[in-house]
């Protein structure tokens, strides 16, 4: 009996302890680890609130690049370089008078110069004409040429050897595969710059047949005109186009080789 009552007073004591215990706890708690806590959910909240705001801002400048990209972009091309192209085709002969398949007629473009060519939006623009001027009744067409041009020996361009190009055209001993078609045609040279073509009956299409490539006269003048295709077939004359021949690489009966540089003069 003595000893419950000895620790009855123990055990209140130690429970007074205990409370007191507790409540400092409690203090600490609410003071450091919910002011934390707080403190914590607070920050993530202006944290996201902050990505938000950026994600909002990238996605807008997104959209307006998709939108306008177009419109201020822009390509250019850069100096320089070489360029290799490989084509399946025949190429026996890249002279404007007898280039007639793919291989050949891409190979002529880049050496002779026509008189008018197509840009990239297909529209006709003048190359060694600077432009043509139609008669009222559509029978004639006076194409003017364009000063300055050269040939990639450095000797000026005339209308000499277009009016040269012509006849041999229209020459049946060439047998270029264009005779056909300006047989009937009569060409004139109406003063030093210009050029008549007259046709038989109006035809609204004629500037397109104007994109033959122009051939030196000096060059080929002493050449006869039946043997033009088997000289022309050995030999790739000079031209005043974008790039002049350098050299040829037959590797075997089916490869050929061609290499181009660029005309300064272009």
């Amino acid at each position: 009996m003595s000893k419950k009552i000895r620790w009855k007073p123990f055990q209140q004591k130690l429970r007074r302890e205990a409370n007191k215990v507790e409540k400092v706890a409690q203090r600490h708690r609410r003071k450091f680890f919910d002011g934390s806590v707080d403190s914590l959910r607070e920050a993530r909240l202006a944290v996201a609130g902050w990505i938000t705001v950026i994600i909002a801002l990238i996605l807008v400048v997104a959209a307006q690049t998709f939108i306008f990209g177009n419109e201020i972009r822009s390509d250019a091309g850069v100096a320089g370089g070489t360029y290799a192209e490989g084509v399946i085709g025949r190429i026996s002969n890249i002279n404007p008078l007898f280039a007639e398949t793919e291989p050949e007629i891409a190979a002529s473009k880049l050496i002779y110069s026509p008189l008018f060519s197509y840009d990239s939006s297909n529209h006709l623009r003048g190359e060694v004409a600077s432009s043509y001027k139609i008669s009222r009744d559509g029978l004639s067409y006076d194409v003017k040429i364009r000063d300055g041009i050269k040939w990639h020996n450095g000797e000026k361009l005339t209308i000499e050897d277009v009016i040269f190009t012509m006849e041999l055209i229209k020459n049946p001993l060439v047998s270029s595969y264009m005779y056909s078609t300006w047989r009937n045609i009569k060409v004139e040279k109406t003063d030093e710059e210009t050029i008549r073509f007259t046709l038989h009956s109006p035809l609204t299409s004629f500037p397109a047949a104007l994109t033959f490539g122009i051939l030196s006269k000096q060059e080929l003048e002493k050449v006869a005109p039946a043997d033009l295709r088997e000289y022309l077939s050995e030999n790739i004359t000079i031209g005043s186009g974008p790039f002049r021949y350098r050299s040829e690489t037959i590797v075997n009966d089916k490869q050929r080789t061609l290499l181009f540089v660029a005309n300064s003069d272009y």
